[in-house]
């Protein structure tokens, strides 16, 4: 089967380009998940095809497999990471402005990125409204 590029769109007023579809990077490195047992390996190459197929924009969470999704998405973006929006959760109590330097430092570092690439973080629980920035 032959696939085509898939479609970008803008982000608001951010400028961002993000593919229409996204890659959801939690069953990354999950020993037991949903899609069954994943090592790096495997992360490795559902990242690659993402990217290969135009797909720019991965979904994670520090409480995806208590970090590790993190981790594997950010080994997987080596030596693509520009090409790369990521998308990352945190809890709310977490999420506070006095309080969001950590859990992001703490991602970046998961992520191995250092922040001067795209990343949007937001609310894991969207009972409040949903403050967001993008670096």
């Amino acid at each position: 089967m032959e696939w085509s590029q898939v479609e970008t769109r803008t982000c608001g007023a951010s400028g961002l380009q993000l593919s229409a579809l996204g890659s959801a990077a939690g069953p990354s490195a999950a020993p037991r998940g949903l899609l069954g047992s994943q090592d790096q390996r495997d992360a490795d190459e559902v990242v690659a095809r993402a990217l290969d197929l135009g797909i720019n924009y991965f979904d994670t969470a520090e409480g995806y497999n208590d970090g590790r999704s993190e981790e594997s998405l950010g080994r997987a973006l080596r030596g693509r990471r520009a090409e790369a929006v990521i998308g990352t959760k945190w809890p709310p109590e977490k999420h506070a402005a006095r309080r969001a330097a950590r859990p992001l430092r703490a991602s970046l570092r998961r992520l191995n990125t250092d922040g001067h690439r795209p990343l949007h973080g937001a609310l894991a629980h969207h009972d409040h409204p949903v403050p967001s920035f993008a670096t």
